[in-house]
């Protein structure tokens, strides 16, 4: 292992973030060195080797003194290894491969450098009675047939679709601004230069600094990912792929999950932004994606009897209708019947 490897463990096992990551996974922490490793992939392992030392370490929250907080952070490094054994003068020099190598050398790592950082941070919280604040989630759910408007912690400003669910922290951390949709929104989001905005749809992730776009993503549309930008620039890349794109105003990322491929190409803004506004918008619409959107539009289940005679390909806009007067256009265009029974609309070809 090179001089500047052991330099870096100790940088991370002396760094308060990796530490509390390590011991109390959280989402915004993930996120946080998710994209360290993407920042830094020649330190991949590094960060490995620092995480398996920091939880062999198993420190106690509250370490009576130093003496035995230092006793027993070696106790613990040393234990996950078969004991010392005296070797003839002959076999001393034989070198330590694999694990065990990492953890002797972790154990002199840790206690030259981690050890006595780790160990004051420790003391000084007790002293203070002071720990770490735990990082609670605000959850936004909207059923079908139901639309939000929210100020997020930082006041950037959201309109959350029906079907749609929206995961945050109560407070955004100092360093980042991190967020995780199911379903479609449209962010409004405050500049901030010193703490990047991130969306996080599956393994896609949507960087902005101060922006309006809307990503959708519903589970029924063949697992495609649609990225929109109305101002400002954001950066749209995949955890896993490495896949990257950096949009302009008026352009749009479509990402298929089952392709594994991505596309840039110009959207039509009214189309993609309008529901938002009230405005129930049909293009080129097939009967399957009619039924679908006036599901989630109306929070209705609709039954159909027979199919339709042709294949639609519908253009209509409805702005604030019901579904009553929406269907009863809809039927004289397209020869239907159609009743109600509750939350059930049945319609007859």
């Amino acid at each position: 292992m090179e001089k500047s490897e052991d330099k870096q463990i100790t940088e991370l096992l002396s760094d308060e973030r990796f530490i509390k990551w390590v011991r109390s996974p959280a989402p915004h922490l993930d996120l946080y060195w998710k994209r360290w490793v993407e920042d830094h992939p020649q330190k991949k392992n590094v960060l490995l080797t620092a995480r398996e030392i920091a939880l062999s370490l198993r420190l106690s929250e509250e370490p009576e003194d130093i003496f035995d907080f230092k006793e027993n952070a070696l106790q613990t490094i040393l234990s996950a290894s078969p004991p010392l054994k005296v070797l003839p003068k002959e076999k001393a020099k034989k070198k330590l491969t694999g694990y065990n190598f990492l953890l002797r050398i972790a154990a002199i790592l840790v206690l030259g450098f981690g050890i006595a950082f780790m160990a004051h941070q420790q003391l000084q919280d007790h002293a203070h009675h002071t720990t770490l604040p735990e990082v609670r989630y605000i959850i936004k759910e909207n059923p079908t047939g139901q639309k939000i408007k929210f100020q997020l912690p930082d006041r950037s400003v959201v309109w959350l679709n029906a079907e749609s669910k929206l995961t945050f922290p109560e407070r955004f951390p100092d360093s980042i601004r991190a967020v995780q949709l199911e379903g479609e929104a449209f962010f409004e989001i405050k500049e901030d230069a010193l703490k990047p905005f991130h969306v996080h749809v599956g393994d896609l992730i949507t960087t902005v600094l101060g922006t309006t776009f809307n990503i959708r993503s519903f589970p029924e549309e063949e697992g495609q990912v649609e990225v929109s930008l109305v101002s400002g620039k954001i950066k749209v890349s995949h955890m896993v792929l490495k896949d990257e794109n950096v949009l302009i105003p008026g352009e749009q990322v479509l990402y298929s999950k089952m392709q594994g491929k991505s596309q840039v190409k110009p959207f039509d803004i009214k189309e993609v932004t309008c529901w938002k506004e009230g405005i129930l918008l049909f293009r080129n619409a097939s009967f399957e994606q009619v039924k679908s959107k006036l599901e989630r539009w109306y929070g209705v289940e609709i039954h159909t009897f027979n199919q339709p005679v042709q294949a639609w390909n519908l253009n209509g806009e409805f702005e604030n209708e019901s579904i009553e007067r929406v269907l009863e256009r809809l039927a004289f265009m397209k020869n239907f019947t159609f009743q109600f029974k509750d939350k059930i609309v049945e319609i007859k070809f």
